[in-house]
């Protein structure tokens, strides 16, 4: 029976964690040589299946594609160091925020709905999620709407007789 092919942000991650062994064997008194070659040998093996494209492409359950990390950043064509560059850089370019109430400078969610992706940075991690029809976009905000609950009030105002109204802003959809 064949091994079913990991992911490639999985592969990835196996490389990285094989070099570090490697790196930890070779600072190590009590790790043998022959440990040491193995752990190189992993991560030669990893790095080579990287490039032979011996990956498939990750899909969540909306048949959309995920890109996580460094394949994120190359997708969108630039890096960010923390939520403010994505804001930045990404609201001039077509997407548009999506509020939730756990928006601070380590989370942040965006909403591009020509190229129908969304893009969210949680703590340094980034998740773009590219959806291949309207019907999978409108699938992938419904999901968004259902895990991150109702909009948060943008601004709160206080009239004179102590009564507060709250102001919502639009979350991106796709509209019929």
């Amino acid at each position: 029976m064949t091994e079913a092919l990991p992911t490639k942000h999985a592969l990835r991650r196996q490389m990285y964690e094989a070099l570090g062994s490697w790196l930890f064997a070779r600072r190590a008194k009590s790790k043998t040589k022959q440990e040491r070659a193995e752990h190189v040998l992993d991560y030669r093996r990893r790095r080579n299946q990287l490039a032979a494209g011996m990956y498939r492409e990750e899909v969540n359950a909306r048949r959309n594609t995920v890109h996580r990390d460094l394949d994120a950043d190359l997708a969108l064509g630039f890096v960010g160091r923390d939520r403010y560059v994505y804001d930045s850089t990404l609201c001039g370019a077509g997407w548009q925020q999506y509020d939730t109430d756990q928006d601070a400078p380590y989370f942040g969610c965006w909403v591009n709905l020509e190229k129908r992706w969304t893009m969210c940075y949680a703590e340094g991690d980034r998740i773009l999620v590219k959806c291949p029809s309207e019907e999978s976009l409108k699938a992938e905000l419904a999901d968004m709407d259902r895990f991150y609950g109702r909009a948060p009030a943008a601004f709160t105002l206080f009239a004179s007789g102590g009564q507060a109204t709250q102001l919502v802003c639009d979350r991106p959809s796709v509209t019929p």
